[in-house]
């Protein structure tokens, strides 16, 4: 079975393919969608930490042509945990579940239909260009990504009938584990994705099955339907801490939801601490209403993280007014503030701001301190070590 491509879902791709077209940044950006190009390509990704919109989530390391636009690559929409506001609508009963992999998405595709000719892809590297690109394991070992799947690759076996397809796999790498550890056997590819091209159609479970049977690789673990959320936390109870959880898909719609496993949840972010650190590093991914889903006491605390962070930057915004005003020339910029020893924090903060409209001069802000050490904006936050 194929789910068919929704309607709404064609008017919004289109919208975003003529905005690659038209080399529109500023459509983009209304929609939080970063754009990395890739020589004849370019990979375009939601923002993790933006509010999801019906256009950024089917940008999810979605890969065309730099000037056509033609979709070379495009793997499942983005979806959201299980109790989230913008989570679709899943029948627990009437649902495949399935593990859900702790490892690097990767996705799979041919532009020239040569079954000998693949590019692969994660959500910000592409085979064609960064094939060299040397990536950090959590070890502190470098290593290069994208060459160490080519490896898995070369053992699939693709045919000619194959070529119409985004193939997205969950890559298990021993040198880049987010949390769960596997074994050396269970490291390498599993299918949990694939999209016809030519009507953007995408399988189900049921038909992912039989397609890894064709090509030879694994599957993820799979479970009975359970009638709730409560029931999948049970079974979750029965694996180890660092088992993420699972993904339920409704086999009527084909959404997908996640229920992740709230002892992983605790692992990944440090939640047992409860630290001002650890849950600022969970807002700054953007990652707060994933927390809330599985941790609602934490909203208050998020939420008060929101609005200091928000109040630092507005704070900023005042004080460089009172350098910035009625200047336009950097020079001129740089030796008021020597002559009259500006504070160093408002010293680069007026260089981020100068001759930019208020709005732009504000997310400006934004950007510039979400680019501080963690422990510096802390501080500045006055966020407690214990919460």
């Amino acid at each position: 079975m194929w789910y068919a491509f929704d309607s709404t879902d064609s008017v919004h791709l289109q919208r975003l393919l003529d905005a690659v077209r038209a080399d529109d940044a500023d459509f983009l950006e209304q929609h939080s969608i970063s754009k990395l190009e890739k020589s004849n390509a370019v990979i375009l990704n939601y923002r993790q930490a933006a509010a999801p919109n019906p256009v950024s989530s089917l940008a999810r390391g979605l890969v065309v042509d730099r000037l056509s636009a033609a979709i070379w690559s495009m793997p499942f929409r983005r979806f959201a945990n299980y109790g989230e506001s913008h989570a679709h609508p899943v029948d627990f009963a009437n649902s495949d579940i399935l593990e859900k992999l702790d490892g690097s998405m990767l996705s799979v595709s041919f532009p020239t239909r040569n079954p000998a000719a693949p590019i692969w892809h994660t959500r910000r590297m592409l085979s064609l260009t960064d094939i060299g690109f040397l990536s950090k394991g959590f070890d502190g070992e470098e290593f290069r990504l994208l060459e160490q799947a080519r490896t898995f690759l070369q053992r699939i076996r693709f045919r000619p009938e194959h070529t119409n397809y985004t193939w997205t796999f969950e890559f298990l790498h021993k040198l880049r584990p987010v949390i769960t550890r596997y074994t050396a056997e269970e490291l390498g590819l599993v299918l949990i994705g694939a999209r016809q091209l030519d009507t953007l159609a995408e399988a189900s479970e049921d038909q992912l099955d039989a397609l890894a049977g064709e090509i030879g690789v694994r599957r993820p673990r799979r479970w009975p339907a359970l009638p709730d959320r409560e029931a999948i936390r049970e079974l979750l109870q029965a694996f180890p801490d660092d088992f993420e959880g699972v993904i339920v898909r409704d086999r009527q719609t084909g959404f997908r939801v996640k229920v992740k496993s709230p002892r992983y949840l605790a692992m990944h972010h440090l939640l047992g601490k409860l630290s001002g650190k650890s849950l600022l590093t969970v807002w700054l991914a953007g990652e707060s209403s994933e927390v809330i889903a599985y941790y609602p006491e934490a909203a208050e605390r998020l939420a008060l993280i929101a609005n200091r962070f928000a109040a630092l930057r507005d704070s900023l915004w005042e004080r460089t007014q009172f350098w910035t005003m009625g200047m336009s020339d950097r020079k001129a910029l740089a030796q008021r503030l020597e002559r009259d020893s500006a504070p160093p924090v408002e010293r680069a903060a007026s260089f981020v701001t100068i001759g930019r409209p208020e709005a732009i001069a504000r997310d400006a802000l934004t950007r510039f301190l979400r680019s501080w050490p963690i422990d510096r904006l802390c501080d500045a936050l006055q966020l407690p070590e214990e919460w």
